[in-house]
């Protein structure tokens, strides 16, 4: 996505005290009721950070956006800019046991990426991109839609991970959006809403 014009004005506040905030929005019947890290269970989120790389971030937005993210296992992220500024700030503020993965740059010359703690998730050999040929194409047929597939607008970036003795695929997609009100933007993106449990799709 295009950059987000820049605030005019400077949005100051206490790292401290957002941290306890967004905690206590983790952990209440109020908030969002995350679980608590386990052995026995495996935390993953997507999030679409917009303009990551791209828009100029503080030490201390990083630091916030670190804390979130430390609450999972693995998050799958779109919009990391090809500037990866963004990124490597966020991992300056998590553990050292953290790594990431990210695709080429494709539209708007974003990557996707993945963030995992590599002490609970080990990264296997499968890491790729779906891309169908242009010959293949015409096959793809799915209820409800009336305009030809065409491709994606960027390739779902694919890797494959295990937790202890679970393996498991992720599928990192980054849809176009457009406009809600216009049905050839709907069925732009339509696709992914219409194929049945895609397994491992985030």
């Amino acid at each position: 996505m295009p950059s987000f014009p820049k605030p005019k004005f400077d949005l100051a506040y206490s790292v401290s005290k957002e941290i306890e905030a967004l905690r206590n929005y983790r952990d209440t019947k109020e908030g969002r009721q995350i679980p608590a890290k386990s052995p026995n269970r495996l935390l993953l989120a997507t999030w679409n950070i917009a303009n990551l790389g791209l828009q100029k971030r503080r030490k201390k937005d990083h630091q916030l956006l670190a804390e979130i993210i430390s609450w999972f296992d693995i998050v799958a992220l779109q919009e990391v800019h090809d500037n990866l500024e963004g990124l490597r700030g966020i991992q300056e503020h998590l553990p050292p046991s953290w790594r990431a993965l990210f695709s080429d740059r494709a539209g708007n010359q974003e990557r996707m990426a993945y963030l995992y703690d590599s002490n609970k998730i080990a990264l296997q050999e499968k890491v790729g991109e779906i891309a169908i040929p242009v010959a293949e194409q015409k096959h793809i047929k799915l209820k409800g839609m009336t305009r030809k597939f065409q491709g994606f607008d960027r390739n779902p970036y694919l890797a494959a991970f295990q937790a202890g003795t679970f393996h498991f695929l992720l599928v990192n997609v980054h849809l176009y959006f457009g406009k809600a009100t216009k049905k050839a933007d709907l069925e732009r993106r339509g696709p992914w809403k219409r194929m049945p449990h895609p397994v491992g799709l985030i």
